[in-house]
């Protein structure tokens, strides 16, 4: 074979395993990384809510939940068998611990059994943790009790497994508000609520117990479970050696996060066991962050404001008040979008899709799907 085609051949290998980029610079994670074997003893668990029945939704969540089952899979060499995934209205309480048992089961010895989950959270009561949200909560607080799985009733299921590790990665905060600020059930007093680590486990977690966690900077996904599997992937390998622990996958996320975030405080940590190595051969290279930092849109990028729509965006209690008739039996979609559009300036929009004007005096489930419907065709 000549030398230019080998080097052509070489380039279109090292080419394979550069994954293409999103508009924002952000990779995407759905091209299968360097294939290795290190999780073919593992067994995993990944829960992913996107659209809650009564709670608003987590754009993107899906989608990474399905990077992280392909990487688990293909990439990480865990059993297909022995990986569970549930999305959307399969996440309830019954279904999370009963998947939580079969991945114990299958799990083997000398692995590591793997818990993800991409939802929202809320405080716990007594020791049990903070609690992941089941996908039928309501949003009243003896509802999200009931309908949540706490960080101690997962892991008195886990711990029955044979596995040597195990993992948890949770893309939740635990201080009771959704991805905007908002509290999840209104007028509850969020609890203050400490770090704390399921003993026996590694826990690697979006945010401090004061702060929210959030989508990336200029896309949908979730921020921390993106970029924890794309230090896997060897964005987070900082010493080089080819392996990534769970102290080097949270300190990436970190870092990334303070480099391209505004807005907003998330400082992801790990707590247990950090030096453990969740994976190996991890040769991929990350983005370019400072890139992404000037990517992003100035406000000489962003189109004239309309003669209808305030100079200045409103304060946070000013939306409030104005989006209070956007939500109504126990529904607090189109509320939260009311309240971005406001926080954004958009006043225009919230007048012509008010509930009060639109969708008045339906019965709830109508009530609830005309609201999203309209405030959905005002963006």
């Amino acid at each position: 074979m000549s030398k230019t085609a080998t080097a052509t051949l070489l380039a279109g290998v090292l080419l394979a395993w550069v994954p293409a980029a999103t508009a924002q610079g952000w990779p995407t994670l759905d091209v299968r990384s360097q294939v290795g074997s290190a999780g073919a003893r593992d067994a995993a668990l990944i829960i992913a809510v996107d659209r809650y029945v009564f709670l608003p939704r987590i754009a993107g969540a899906v989608d990474n939940a399905n990077d992280w089952h392909r990487w688990l899979t293909e990439t990480h060499g865990a059993d297909l068998a022995s990986v569970r995934l549930l999305r959307d209205h399969d996440a309830t309480r019954e279904e999370i611990l009963d998947a939580a048992a079969e991945v114990a089961r299958r799990g083997r010895p000398g692995g590591a059994l793997w818990v993800v989950f991409i939802g929202h959270g809320a405080p716990g009561t007594g020791k049990g943790g903070g609690v992941l949200v089941g996908a039928d909560a309501r949003q009243t607080a003896k509802s999200l009790a009931a309908r949540s799985v706490s960080q101690a009733d997962l892991m008195r299921v886990v711990k029955r497994g044979r596995q040597r590790h195990t993992v948890l990665v949770l893309d939740a905060c635990f201080s009771g508000r959704s991805r905007d600020g908002a509290p999840l059930v209104e007028g509850l007093q969020p609890l203050v609520v400490t770090a704390t680590r399921p003993r026996g486990a590694t826990v690697l977690t979006a945010a401090q117990s004061d702060q929210y966690s959030g989508p990336l900077p200029g896309d949908a996904r979730p921020a921390f479970s993106y970029l924890v599997l794309g230090a896997l992937r060897g964005w987070g390998d900082a010493n080089g050696d080819k392996e990534v622990t769970a102290a080097e996958a949270t300190a990436y996320a970190d870092r990334a996060l303070q480099i391209t975030l505004t807005g907003r405080t998330q400082r992801p940590q790990a707590l247990g066991p950090t030096a453990l190595v969740l994976a190996r051969g991890a040769v991929e290279s990350g983005p370019d962050l400072g890139a992404i930092v000037r990517a992003k849109p100035t406000d000489r990028d962003r189109p004239a404001a309309s003669t209808d729509t305030p100079s200045r965006a409103p304060p946070l209690e000013t939306c409030r008040r104005l989006c209070s008739e956007a939500v109504r039996c126990s529904d607090a979609t189109g509320r939260t979008v009311c309240i971005r559009d406001c926080l954004s300036g958009s006043l225009s929009s919230i007048r012509r899709n008010t509930a009060r004007q639109v969708c008045g005096g339906l019965s709830c489930d109508k009530y609830r799907q005309c609201i999203q419907t309209e405030l959905r065709a005002g963006d």
